[in-house]
Order: structure tokens, then sequence, then C-alpha cells
């Protein structure tokens, strides 16, 4: 109950605060008291965080959050990301970052005279995120949550839920922290620009708005990028980005942020684009509350893998209401100043690089378009035809695929204009190299296998920006070596798209299937199955396996590792499966699990728990699994164990009970059968397997086979059903988004030296 008070005092501090700081009006007490008031604030935030998180460690599960989101099998870093896994929890989380943010923010609103109206919406962001938590409160006891099922004051489990098993990855670790981050980071953006506005300082708050916006693009393009990396590692669809609702969200702030970042270049440097600069600024910080919408209200439940899809009413309408607020207040800020602000008419003589990186930031803002409608879609659906549909991801490669050719261009021509008008016979003969060199390499391409026109045209555009963006980075590197920050990001976005166009347009993809032991070989690749092993052992919760395929090209071997595991987190009723990798410098070979059997040269039948069924060589004989008979149930050499099915056998005017014998290793595969011979029928049955039941040993099935006396056994083998895939380039994917990142981190420095 303490920590729900403790809560509830954050609120009210933060609550306060932002009201003082709005009717400060100069005041020094009055904006002193509302200053401490925030810091206090933040610090609680923090410490209620840290409160959490050692409840988490230490298995408190009184706490219903910390019992659906964790559990005693989980390692320490997993119960890490057991703090933001559920919705209380990333919204603390998102405090938490905010909070640190906040303080060095207030220091830096203070010095510029900006604290009243900056710290103000601070507050007001972070008391509305705060009611969230008191009303949809991390600290619920679980005896309150299940009261209704009788749950009694003071019940703890021994354990908890524990996390989905697709989230039981290093990446869950980090992923969402960063992604979070870089929503924290453009608020500040935002709320620079309507202080600005209240103030009607049009021009420097653009330079304290910079490096704020050049931190967050980074942050959040990383965060994005290793979600992307996650998905294509461990969900097996072979790819790593799905145009998915939820990931659309994250990318739409961060185009924004892209396309502001070109126009306040020219805003610094021509003092033109003012109005565009504040429409940015806060549309961007919009569509972070939007994708904030879009995840946590449950609007998406059924469109996206990666919405939460029960959050409640209250959720919802908090959400919305957060979204409303800060639409109104950026509306109202600009369209109340928009005569007072003063701005330098935009150079539109066509060879300019003023106009050049104006095109590049509509070309931008234009993919933000298609990317919000295909994402809105759903929403849009509901509200106008009550039939909720999605958009296929065809709807955002047709269109998309000529603004980001457009995009390119304009971005490596605008390096060859300066600030006034170049004449276009001096631009051409600077263009003329960098083209040919883009023509001849695409032509070679098209020798070597790449010869689909539509990706030619691509590539073209690509290879034509990479080459320039490249000279420049080569010949700045030797004057100014912090002055290759947008080069280096540029090239980043021209390595992402051969990547996208090699391991997308390129790849080739082949079903087939392999017994134990078998070779085949598939596009001039051999592949062999080696053997099936048990992992995670320790685990009670699951049965993990891991299949080790053999994987030889020109005489080198190598293993390429799928797994599938059966968890209690679904009951066992569906297989999750975690593609096997290996990467290459210009390719990956990729194999998916679609399937595993046992072929079996017996015929087989499933029995449940005091059921009959037939023989299927012989009907008149009817079988009855009686119990398990687990008295031999030690584990023997080799991790194998006995396993016994007590069973009662009739036909004509007999009854037998008796009890079959099977021997499984670990992986849960019959190698080792023991026959029992109805000798009156000249028929075998056997105990083959054993499908164990997570909670409840009685509703476990098992497998009898059945055989002729005189027949030969052939022992089972295994096979798999694989997609193996080679996705050429796709390394340069994630080479481009490290050259995108570290062009932010060398601009992040020239602005600091410049100053």
């Amino acid at each position: 109950m303490l920590e729900k008070i403790v809560l509830l005092l954050i609120f009210l501090l933060s609550f306060a605060s932002t009201i003082l700081y709005f009717l400060g009006n100069g005041n020094t007490k009055r904006i002193l008291i509302a200053r401490w008031l925030l810091k206090t604030s933040f610090i609680g935030i923090i410490g209620i965080s840290g409160f959490l998180l050692y409840n988490i460690l230490t298995h408190n599960y009184q706490f219903t959050y910390i019992w659906e989101n964790s559990s005693n099998q989980l390692p320490w870093y997993l119960l890490l990301s057991s703090f933001f896994a559920g919705q209380e929890g990333s919204f603390l989380l998102w405090l938490s970052l905010l909070s640190v943010i906040g303080f060095f923010f207030q220091r830096s609103s203070q010095k510029n005279n900006y604290e009243e109206i900056s710290m103000g919406l601070f507050g007001l962001l972070i008391t509305i995120i705060l009611l969230i938590l008191v009303i949809k409160n991390p600290f619920d006891y679980i005896w309150e949550t299940y009261k209704d099922n009788g749950v009694a004051i003071g019940f703890m489990p021994i354990n908890g839920r524990g996390l989905n098993p697709i989230l039981e990855n290093i990446w869950m670790v980090i992923h969402p922290p960063i992604l979070f981050l870089g929503y924290s980071f453009l608020t500040i953006p935002f709320i620079l620009a309507i202080t600005s506005l209240y103030k009607k300082d049009h021009s420097h708050w653009i330079n304290f708005a910079y490096p704020w916006i050049i931190t967050s693009s980074a942050v959040l393009g990383l965060g994005i990028m290793l979600g992307g990396f996650w998905a294509y590692e461990t969900l097996g669809w072979g790819g790593f980005w799905g145009w998915d609702p939820v990931e659309n969200s994250s990318l739409l702030p961060w185009l924004t942020s892209i396309a502001f970042i070109h126009t306040i270049i020219i805003q610094r440097k021509t003092n033109a684009l003012k109005i565009t600069n504040y429409i940015l600024a806060i549309v961007t910080f919009l569509l972070v509350l939007y994708a904030s919408f879009l995840t946590r209200s449950g609007i998406l439940g059924d469109s996206s893998v990666h919405s939460f899809t029960n959050p409640g009413t209250t959720v919802y309408t908090i959400l919305l209401i957060l979204l409303i607020i800060f639409f109104l207040i950026g509306a109202y800020s600009l369209i109340s100043n928009t005569k007072s602000i003063k701005s330098e008419k935009l150079n539109t003589k066509l060879q300019s690089r003023e106009l050049m990186l104006t095109l590049g930031a509509v070309f931008i803002l234009l993919t933000s378009v298609i990317v919000f409608l295909g994402t809105s879609w759903p929403i849009i659906t509901e509200v106008f035809a009550q039939n909720k549909s999605s958009v296929s991801t065809s709807f955002y490669n047709s269109i998309n695929t000529p603004l980001i050719i457009l995009i390119l261009i304009s971005n490596a021509v605008s390096l060859y204009l300066g600030w006034k008008e170049e004449s276009l016979n001096k631009l051409l003969k600077k263009i003329l190299i960098p083209v040919l060199a883009s023509i001849i390499t695409v032509i070679v391409l098209f020798f070597f296998g790449a010869n689909e026109i539509s990706s030619s045209v691509i590539l073209f555009a690509v290879f034509f920006s990479l080459i320039v963006n490249v000279t420049f980075a080569i010949t700045t590197l030797v004057k100014n070596p912090l002055g290759i920050g947008g080069f280096l990001s540029h090239t980043g976005i021209s390595l992402i798209m051969i990547g996208i166009v090699g391991s997308g347009v390129y790849s080739t993809a082949n079903h087939f299937q392999i017994k134990n032991g078998e070779t085949k070989q598939i596009a001039g690749l051999k592949y062999t199955f080696v053997d099936k092993i048990q992992i995670d052992k320790m685990l009670p919760d699951r049965q993990k396996f891991k299949y080790r395929i053999s994987l030889e090209q020109n005489g080198k071997k190598s293993f390429i590792e799928p797994t599938i595991c059966w968890s209690d987190f679904n009951n066992r009723k569906s297989p999750i499966i975690e593609p096997g990798i290996i990467r290459f410098f210009l390719k990956d070979v990729y194999i998916t699990l679609k399937s595993a059997d046992v072929d079996n040269s017996i015929i087989s039948k499933n029995i449940e728990k005091n059921k009959t069924i037939l023989c299927p060589l012989d009907t008149s004989i009817k079988i009855t699994l009686l119990q398990y008979d687990m008295s031999h149930s030690t584990m023997t050499r080799n991790s194998k164990i006995e396993l016994g099915a007590v069973v009662k056998i009739k036909f004509d005017s007999k009854e037998l009970v008796d009890t079959i014998y099977t021997i499984m290793d670990e992986a849960s595969v019959y190698t080792d059968v023991k026959w029992y011979n109805i000798h009156e029928k000249n028929i075998n049955i056997s105990f083959l397997r054993f499908f164990a039941a997570q909670d409840d040993l009685a509703r476990s099935d098992a497998l009898l086979g059945f055989k002729k006396a005189n027949e030969p056994y052939i022992p089972p083998v295994e096979i798999l059903t694989l997609e193996a895939s080679v996705k050429p380039f796709i390394s340069f994917v994630w080479i481009g988004v490290c050259s995108i990142i570290l062009g932010f981190l060398v601009s992040l420095l020239k602005n600091k030296f410049k100053k």
C-alpha cells in the first residue's frame, strides 16, 4: 500500500509543479518552488522504478505485474527486461528516462531563460503519464487483481508466469530502452518550439534544438534497426521489416525528424523555413504520442503482433486525451503566432542547394504520409467502413520506391550545389563522372544476375548517392574530419538500400525435407541433418530443441541451428520456432524450420488416458490406456529414461492388463522400442512416445505402435521440412545502420566544437 501512496504523491508533486510553472509569470519564488517540486518528482520516479526493479529481482510475486512478467527461471538480464515487458513498466521506463533528461534540460532551459513554459510543458507530459500509472498501477497486489477468483490476502505464488519465449532474447534488454530514449529526446525540440513561439524568439531556438534533434534521431534510428535485427534473428519469417503498424509507428517520428534536420540546416544557413521547422518540431512529437497511443491503447490489438491487446478503456482514454492536449497546444501556439514569424524567402531556383535540400525533405515527408496512411488504415476503415482492415506490404513498397529514388538523387545533387544558384552546365560537368560510374556499375551487376529493370533503377540512384557521398567524405576528411557526419549518414542510407534490394529482390528460397543423417544438395549448398539436441534443460517450463544442420560450401563446413520450443506460456499449443543463420560478408544462409515429424515404418495411433481405441491391424482388439507407470523413470545412461503405459487389451472373450515400456532419449524421440506380443492375434504393440501435459500427468497422451509379429521393425527417423534462403548483401543493412549512427555522432561533435 505504501508504494501506491508514494506513486500518488509523486503525481501530486508533478501536478503542483506544472501549475506553478504555468502561473510563474516571472515570480522568482513561485518558479523556485516549481523547480524543486519537479526535481523531487524526478527523484521519486527514479526511486519508485528502482523499487519495482528490486522486487522483480527478488521475485516478489505478490505484485500482479511482477507475477505476469517474470519467473524464477529467468536469468538476471531478462529479469531486467521484465521491468518494461508489460504496459505499466513501459510507462515507468518512459518516465524514468524523461526524468533523467529533465535534470539536464532544466539547467539548459534556465540558462536560456526558457524555464517557465519549457518545464511547465515537460511537467504536464510527466503528470499525464503518471496519472495512467496511478490508475493502472504496477503495484497492484495479486489478491486485488484476482479477488473474484478467491485469492487470499497475503498470498504469494511460488513462481511467476514468465515472459513470452519470443521475448527471452538479449535484444529485449536493449531495444525497448533505446527506443524510449529516442522518444524522450524528441520531447525537447517540441517544448523548445512551443516556448520560442510564446516568447516570439523565432531564430535562436533552432540552435538549442539542433543537438537534441540530432541525438534523438540517432538514438531512435538505432532502436528501430535493433528491433529489425531482433525480428530477423528471432521470428523466422526471413526479413527485418514487415510494415507492421506498430513497427511503422516508431518509424514515423524518425522520418519526420530526419526531414527536420535538413530544414534546420536551411534555416541556420539562410533564415528560411521558420514556420516549416515549427510544424516539424510539433508534428514529430505528436507522432511519438501517436506511436504510444497505437501501441498501448489496444486499438491495434488485432492488427499488430506488437500491440498491447487489453489495456483497458481508462488507458485508452488518457492516451487519447494526452494526444489531443498536445495537439491543441501545438496548433494554438503556431496559429496564434504565425503573423509574428518573419522568415526569409526560400530560394526556389533549381540549381540551389537550398531548394534541393528542401525537395529532399519534402520527399521524406511524403514517405511519412504514405506510412502514416498505411499505419492508420485499420483505424480509418473501422471508423468509416466499420470493417477493420490493413494494407498489404506492396502498398508501402510500390509507392515508396520512387520516393526513395528521388531522395537519394536529390541528396547527391545537393552536394554539388552552393547556397547560391549554380549554373546548369557546371552542375552537369560535376555529376558526369559519378553518373557514368553508377551506370557502369549497374550494367556490370546486370550481367551478374541483377537484371530486374525496376531494381536496376533503384541501384543506379543508390550507387550515384553512394559514390558522391564517399567522394565528399574522403575530400572533407583531409580538410575537416568533423565535417564528414552528413556524408557518413547518407552513405549509410545507400548501404541499407543495397542490402534491401539484394536480400529482398534477389533472395532465393528452397523448401525441402531431410531425414536424420541424410545429405541433400540444394542450389550449390550441401545440407546434412546431423542431430537434435535438447537445450535449456534446466528450465522446467519448456522443451526446447536445437537441430544441427551441417552446411558445406566449397569444401568448407559450418553448422546452422534452427530451434523449436514448446512452452508453458502458451500451454504448449503451438511451437515457437527460431531460425538458424550463417553469416558471410556478402550473404546470409537463413534456415526456417517449417515442421518436424517422425518418419515411421509402422502404424501408430494416439491414445488418451481412460480412452479406448481399436487396433488398426485388427479392429476386434480394443485397447484402453489405464495409467502411466513411473516406477522405472530414473535416468539411465546416455540421458535415457524408461516409462511404462498400463493398458487393458480386450479381444474375443479375453481381457489382459499389462504394462508396455519404452525408453526415450532426452529429446523424447523413441529409439529403444520394446514390443508386447499378443500371441493369439500375432500382433505386436509398443509404447512409442509420451506427450506430457505441462500441468496434469493424467491428461498426457501416448503414442502406440502396431505391427505384425513376423514383420521386421525399422526404427523411426526424424524428418524436417525446411526453408533455406540465401540473402545476398543483407549485411549491408547492418553496416549501413552503423554508418548512419556514426554520422550523427560526428555531427554532434562538430556542433559541440563549433560553439
